[in-house]
């Protein structure tokens, strides 16, 4: 694709939902609140146990879990989403829909590859740039909070270069899960097939998905400042009548805020897919 085929999967993803924008919104709210449970399980556990590294480590654990657990809701607001796209009549219940067939577990088979590859990719990244900086980690991991201070006061040699590497390897990495999280969910391929195909179809729009990143991080850094300011309103009312003005304010905001990074970043692999992977893909599933 073009590199300007960045800006239009943004722009797609912004515009989504003029259509159906009562389910596309609802299934969006759907996983705003399941995307919170492993946060709600895994606190009672932070909040009553020592906060030791191997307390951390199992947290940590819990927490991704859980998440793969959830990863079929992510499939299942793809394929509402295609609904809407393609003039069909979107269900909120289509958000659970992987739950009830075999592309459930394709989709959890595939988060469980994708991150198997994040962790080697960032590990040998770490080892070739940075190689004492997964000693480092460990070592943060086994540490008390009192011990962090004294831990971090030499950071290893390449800490520089992994940051930088790190930050194109996960643009790749993102792609390869975006593209294939499509392919699992609305293509309907095995693990392995939406593994080559997101490998394949990242590496062939580099330039695209670049352009997509700087218009995301213009937008993200727009968006803060709004927040910023109306948060700077709010204080001002807060100290004039009281705090709970400020949440008053403030948290409808923030929870329309991550509504709307919902619909626009699903919204955005949607569209990334379907040009990406092919549109007779997307017209064989309207049909």
């Amino acid at each position: 694709m073009r590199p300007g085929s960045g800006l239009q999967w943004f722009k797609n993803g912004l515009n989504l939902g003029h259509r159906n924008a009562k389910k596309v919104f609802a299934g969006a709210a759907v996983l705003l609140v399941a995307g919170l449970v492993p946060s709600l399980v895994a606190l009672p556990i932070q909040m009553a146990a020592p906060q030791s590294g191997v307390v951390i480590a199992l947290t940590y654990v819990l927490i991704m879990l859980l998440a793969f657990a959830l990863a079929p809701m992510y499939g299942g607001y793809l394929v509402l989403i295609n609904a809407a796209e393609s003039g069909q009549s979107p269900r909120v219940g289509d958000v659970f829909a992987a739950y009830r067939s075999r592309t459930g577990a394709r989709i959890v088979g595939f988060a469980l590859a994708v991150t198997a590859l994040y962790i080697v990719s960032f590990v040998a990244l770490a080892y070739l740039v940075a190689p004492d900086l997964p000693a480092l980690y460990v070592k943060l991991l086994s540490s008390d909070p009192q011990q962090l201070q004294t831990t971090m006061q030499s950071l290893p040699e390449g800490l520089g270069r992994f940051i930088g590497l790190g930050m194109c390897l996960g643009l790749f990495l993102g792609g390869v899960y975006a593209l294939g999280l499509g392919q699992v969910s609305l293509g309907e391929h095995g693990v392995g097939r939406a593994l080559r195909d997101g490998v394949t179809g990242t590496a062939k729009n580099l330039l695209p998905l670049l352009v997509l990143l700087v218009v995301a991080i213009a937008a993200l850094i727009a968006c803060t400042l709004v927040f910023m300011v109306v948060a700077f309103v709010a204080g001002l009312l807060a100290s004039m009548i009281g705090a709970w003005a400020m949440a008053l304010v403030l948290l409808p905001m923030y929870l329309a805020a991550m509504l709307a990074m919902y619909v626009v970043g699903f919204g955005t692999v949607y569209h990334m897919w379907k040009s990406v992977c092919g549109e007779a893909s997307g017209e064989s599933l309207a049909v």
